[in-house]
Order: C-alpha cells, then structure tokens, then sequence
C-alpha cells in the first residue's frame, strides 16, 4: 500500500468508526437500534458490542478487500491508468460507513434522530460523489456497470 493523501485518509476513514465505537461503548444501552425501517421507525435492535462494533469490522474488511481486489483482476494492470478515481470512489465508500456510525452511535444514545433522512443525505452524498467518477473508470471485474446488448 503506498502511502499518499488518499491513502492515509482511506485509512482513517476505515479507523475512526472503532474510535467512535471504543468512546461511546461505555455509554450505549444494552441495546443498540441498528436498523430503521421505510419510515424511519426502529424495527431492529442489537447488543451494544455488535451495534458499536460491526459497522468498524466492515469499514476494515472494505478497505483490505479494496487493496486485495485488483490483485485478482486479469486485467490488473488498467488500475493503474485509473489509480486515483478508484482510491476516491474508496474515500466515499468509507466516509459513508463512518457517517453511518456516527448516526447510529447518535441515534443509540438520542432517540429524537431522524436517521431516514441522515440516511437519506448519506446515500445522495456517496451516489453524487460515485457518479463523477465512476466515468472515469477503466474496464475492470470489480467496479463499474456492465450493459450488454
């Protein structure tokens, strides 16, 4: 992995949803709200460690998946031709899994969250930001839309 300013903030992004976790753990219920439905309504719960914990083990296993990915790809060496756009698309994904954390560690400890429209500004951020650049992407077995005719 080589260390430049995306890099380190693919990193951090991947690390401050554990941070978020460890601080609020002590202060979480028993109970932590991990899924809304349509409506914004709470319809899923799950113990305090899964709810302060899964999204952190996921934002990891994207990021390790992101460095391992193209290493399976025939067609590994075009990555190059796009390293940039794929490290951004990377930055966006992992900015959304923090957000995430960040609201529903905010809707564990405050009920009064709208966590539909949270979600909502969420995904329109990562869809805005993945639209700019998924032009941008060379053809690859990992990212990007097939359309066959």
């Amino acid at each position: 992995m080589k260390l430049n300013k995306l890099t380190v903030l693919r990193i951090v992004l991947a690390l401050f949803p554990l941070g978020i976790g460890l601080w609020l753990y002590p202060t979480l219920p028993n109970t932590v709200p991990t899924h809304w439905n349509f409506k914004g309504e709470i319809d899923g719960y799950s113990p305090k460690i899964v709810g302060a914990f899964m999204m952190p083990l996921i934002s990891v296993l994207v990021l390790v998946g992101f460095e391992i990915l193209p290493n399976f790809d025939p067609k590994r060496k075009k990555y190059k031709l796009f390293r940039r756009e794929w490290e951004i698309i990377q930055v966006g994904l992992l900015g959304f899994f923090a957000y995430m954390q960040a609201v529903t560690m905010y809707a564990a400890l405050n009920m009064n969250v709208d966590v539909g429209k949270a979600v909502a500004v969420g995904i329109g951020a990562l869809l805005v930001l993945i639209g700019n650049y998924l032009g941008k992407i060379r053809q690859n077995f990992f990212l990007g839309i097939r359309l066959v005719i």
